[in-house]
């Protein structure tokens, strides 16, 4: 368009024609100068028209109220109805521009992506021409963007400002999109124009009365003091992000908090020359002022809380003084960032946050939030009392008796303490033994505490009749007198003893493992030479069976098999029957075998996790040119690996690493080298097994209605919740029925963050049943608190 020239309108001649009686311009014009006189040009291209016109005021009243035209009243269009596909006048159509897609890019691509956000066009995708700068005249050469029109999007919607099509960021345009410049905010009177621009008298912004301040006590949300409430701000405060401190986040070291986010910000938002003035900046203040003038894009906007965060424990783990006073304070302490900041601060000073109820904060507070949840999530948990420490004579008469029954609790996995009547310390030691001699009297059936059947991993029994009297004695040397008199009723009578019982005495501890040795190398590189080794020294130190499988046991041609990949699978999978076959609580296991395969040792180190026992692997490590030499002297011949098998052998030997779980703890053996005994016996016996995975795990057992009143109580605290919100605002305490807590909401929750919860809690709650069904609200509510903060 020329210069000055407005944007016409447009008239089909479909719908002025009438019959075969053609319509001339000089016609059409008569009829528009009944309605307007300020026309510049009536133009007519095939089957549609544009009028002209010279003011705004002329085309609105075109467009409002149309122009009668031989007997027949006209509606206009504001766009080209042959390009937007309307029909009518009235129907509304909304121009979608979008920028940033390659011209060859097919323009199905951009119907997916717009399809994704349900939008219904009414025209193809169209081009734009590049046009002049000063006249707007329009060229012949295209400028890349392409737009559509469509049907205006429900409820007030819009469209995002950047998306993807066909894997390239593109930027979509159309009228109603939240504006990105910023809205004009007066920090005198608080209304939407900027502070030069202001005659008012200065207002409060909490109450926006005139005659005080924030924290004043003339403000309606005035409070004396809210002990739960501390404000940082300031680069002489370790909260405040202007603190000046040394921390390695992102790659490299930065001079304070402040600079690592306004550096971060800088980066993803491609000024690179920015991000380098911002880390040589000498204050935490020049690195913010360097960023006001970076150009932001959305996807930063999306991921800047994620990123302070990731800022915010690199502090806590590098800087002491910030990390101290964290670690002082409580779960239910709220941190504000005092400075006049709506997103990360609370929007007031020091005074006004101290001095104003946290409800009202005109600020998000968003920083604060963030160490709060650094609070309930890294701080250390407080030092528990020794349960250990008597109270008294009679009490220390009783502690081995305690200790038994924690430790019982503590293989039962049970969240609630098991009731017990040997917890009475009224009784003597020996009335306890005789009651436990009548509870044992059916030991058949069930254990010392008649809680659960024998037969599974916790009610298994030590059955002396195996083992020696010698051997009982270094294994309770260091027990009470009380219990060794219980230990030796047992064994005179030649009744297997309880694990509930013998799990008392610590020293009875690593009896209780079975231990599980996989020995690796390449081909003849001494693994049997060494395995012998350690079989003799377990069995002399601790008069246990050691069982030893190896290639020589299942009686096979090593070349016949490690040359066809079917047979190999096969015999794998012997050696790993036998080795969940020989697996139990009294013996050792010894895998002797090239176990070359990394996968085929994490299978074993399943097994072993499963069982809950502990393992350990040694690497007969040689050059390959040893391995060669020590299997040409073999004898006879028929054990000899053949050259070739031998090579491929190494070829796939894939050696084991100690940073990977399940080749830990390695052990690696050279030629000259002596086996570590020591270490490995503490690897075998005095190392905590890893935890089973919890799906292999049997459910404990629950009440009958258990389940019903677990889904009934998590349901009506949701359903609480849900309708509390509807009349209280963040920060108050709703009750719920049944819970003595209450929760605490510090911002608006939506029905499906909580039904998710409860369905985390239910999972949770199902492996670990409580059997007083009351402490199930409770329960939910201190799960519901941690799980928002």
């Amino acid at each position: 368009m020329a210069t000055g020239m407005l944007k016409p309108v447009y008239l089909r001649n479909s719908d002025i024609v009438q019959g075969s009686n053609p319509v001339t311009d000089y016609e059409l014009l008569e009829s528009v100068l009944i309605c307007t006189s300020e026309i510049k040009c009536i133009q007519r291209d095939r089957g549609l028209w544009r009028i002209y016109v010279n003011t705004t005021q002329s085309r609105d009243k075109l467009l409002t109220e149309g122009f009668d035209f031989r007997n027949t009243h006209i509606n206009v269009f504001e766009t080209n109805p042959f390009s937007a596909g309307t029909n009518s006048p009235l129907e509304e159509v909304l121009r979608i521009t979008i920028k940033g897609v390659p011209l060859s890019v097919d323009d199905g691509e951009i119907i997916k992506m717009l399809d994704s956000y349900k939008v219904s066009l009414t025209s193809p995708i169209k081009y734009e021409n590049i046009r002049h700068p000063t006249t707007h005249k329009m060229t012949s050469i295209l400028n890349g963007n392409r737009f559509v029109y469509a049907k205006p999007l429900q409820n007030g919607q819009s469209l995002p400002r950047s998306a993807f099509c066909a894997g390239i960021k593109c930027l979509i345009y159309h009228k109603g999109q939240p504006s990105k410049k910023r809205v004009p905010k007066c920090t005198n009177c608080w209304g939407e124009h900027w502070r030069t621009q202001c005659s008012d008298k200065k207002r409060c912004r909490i109450c926006l009365k005139t005659d005080h301040e924030p924290g004043s006590e003339k403000c309606e949300a005035f409070v004396e003091n809210q002990k739960n409430v501390i404000s940082f701000a300031g680069a002489d405060n370790p909260l405040s992000n202007f603190f000046p401190c040394t921390i390695h986040v992102f790659g490299i070291h930065h001079r304070s908090a402040e600079h690592a986010f306004q550096y971060v910000k800088a980066i993803r938002c491609g000024d690179l020359s920015k991000a380098t003035a911002i880390q040589a900046a000498e204050t935490a203040l020049d690195a913010k002022m360097i960023s006001k003038t970076i150009q932001i894009n959305d996807e930063f906007i999306d991921k800047q809380e994620k990123l302070m965060e990731e800022i915010v424990n690199a502090k806590y783990d590098q800087v002491e003084a910030f990390r101290e006073i964290l670690d002082k304070q409580e779960q239910s302490t709220l941190f504000a960032e005092s400075v006049y900041d709506d997103f990360w601060g609370t929007g007031l000073n020091k005074a006004g946050t101290e001095h104003t109820d946290h409800r009202k904060w005109p600020g998000q507070n968003v920083l604060g939030q963030i160490f709060r949840k650094i609070v309930s999530t890294r701080r250390p948990a407080p030092p528990r009392r020794s349960e250990s420490v008597p109270r008294n004579l009679q009490a220390a008469s009783q502690r081995h008796i305690s200790d038994m029954l924690s430790s019982i609790r503590k293989s039962d996995k049970r969240a609630d303490k098991q009731p017990s009547t040997m917890q009475d310390h009224s009784r003597s030691p020996r009335k306890s033994m005789r009651t436990n001699r009548r509870k044992n009297a059916g030991y058949k059936n069930t254990d010392s505490l008649g809680e659960k059947p024998l037969g599974t991993d916790y009610d298994s029994v030590f059955d002396p009749k195996k083992v020696s009297l010698k051997f009982l004695g270094k294994v309770f040397i260091k027990a009470s007198a009380g219990f060794k008199l219980m230990i030796y009723r047992f064994v005179s009578r030649k009744r297997p003893i309880p694990l509930s019982i013998a799990l008392s005495c610590k020293s009875f501890h690593h009896v209780l493992v079975m231990p599980f040795v996989l020995v690796c190398g390449y081909p003849s590189s001494g693994k049997s030479k060494r395995t012998e080794d350690l079989r003799n020294y377990l069995s002399e130190k601790t008069e246990r069976l050691v069982h030893v499988i190896s290639d020589h046991t299942l009686k096979f041609d090593k070349n016949k098999v490690y040359a066809d990949s079917i047979e190999e699978k096969e015999i794998r999978g012997k050696l790993k029957s036998e080795v969940q076959r020989l697996l139990n609580k009294d013996d050792i296991v010894i895998l002797d075998s090239l176990n070359y395969i990394k996968g085929f040792r994490y299978e074993l180190y399943c097994i072993t996790k499963a069982c809950k026992t502990p393992q350990c692997v040694i690497f007969c490590a040689v050059s390959k040119e040893k391995a060669a030499e020590w299997n040409s002297r073999r004898e006879p011949e028929t054990d000899r690996y053949t050259d070739k098998t031998l090579e491929e052998l190494m070829m796939r030997f894939e050696e084991p690493n100690s940073n990977q779980r399940w080749d830990s703890p390695l052990f690696v053996i050279h030629p000259e080298d002596e086996l570590p005994y020591d270490q490995i016996s503490d690897a075998l016996f005095n190392r905590k097994p890893p935890p089973p995975n919890m799906a292999t795990q049997n459910q404990p057992l629950s009440s009958t209605n258990f389940l019903y009143e677990l889904d009934r109580v998590t349901q009506e605290t949701v359903s609480t919740i849900m309708e509390s919100q509807k009349h209280s605002v963040a920060g108050d305490e709703i009750t719920v029925p049944g819970a003595t807590e209450k929760i605490c909401l510090i911002r608006p929750v939506t029905l499906a963050e909580l039904q998710r919860h409860r369905r985390q809690f239910i999972t949770y709650t199902k492996m670990h049943p409580v059997e007083d069904l009351s402490r199930i609200p409770n329960m939910f509510v201190q799960y519901i608190n941690n799980s928002l903060t």
